[in-house]
């Protein structure tokens, strides 16, 4: 392989290609190194050259690492606080309409605080269904899924909150079941009117 190369690489060299160094024919057994066949001008060498970082390219780098974590542990402390204070605007009921072909009910999830994360159980007089607890519940950013596994059933919504960015206003969702899609709109209440 490597004699293929210096053989490709002689070959470049000896052409009329500006810009190369004629390489020296060495005795059999010696080395030669890939890197005689580098371009001789400068400014295609410093491209092709591993150079050792002199102090003040190497104080730079120190500099813009500590920069970068430091920007990113000042903005780890605003992200918490807006994600405690989503968790807290979630906890509690949330109701809203469900249209399934010509029926209309009501639904509610009522959020709870978890070791894992949350908690959610499904109401619904329509469907008969007082207190169900989901399989999981995830919150990524203002993305919120629900699944219950026993009812073929998952939740989808878009957190949407008010001007300030502070309390949550509504819940924009759709409601997944048996390949059947239904938009939900769920609007925060003291407990399910149902």
């Amino acid at each position: 392989m490597v004699g293929a190369i210096l053989t490709w690489a002689r070959e470049l060299t000896n052409s009329a290609v500006p810009g190369f160094v004629q390489l020296p024919v060495l005795p059999t057994g010696q080395r030669q190194s890939l890197w005689q066949s580098i371009p001789v001008d400068r400014r295609q060498t410093d491209l092709h050259h591993k150079r050792r970082l002199n102090y003040h390219e190497a104080m730079s780098m120190k500099f813009t690492t500590r920069s970068l974590v430091l920007l990113l542990v000042l903005c780890a402390g605003p992200f918490a606080a807006w994600a405690q204070e989503t968790r807290d605007n979630l906890l509690g009921s949330w109701e809203g309409g469900l249209t399934l072909g010509r029926d209309e009910m009501s639904l509610a999830f009522t959020f709870t605080e978890q070791a894992e994360g949350y908690g959610a159980a499904l109401i619904s007089g329509g469907l008969g269904i007082y207190g169900m607890p989901a399989d999981s519940v995830s919150l990524e950013g203002r993305r919120l899924t629900i699944r219950i596994a026993r009812l073929d059933l998952e939740f989808t919504g878009t957190i949407r909150f008010d001007e300030s960015g502070e309390k949550i206003l509504r819940i924009d969702g759709d409601w997944f079941q048996y390949s059947e899609m239904v938009p939900v709109v769920l609007l925060p209440v003291d407990s399910p009117s149902f």
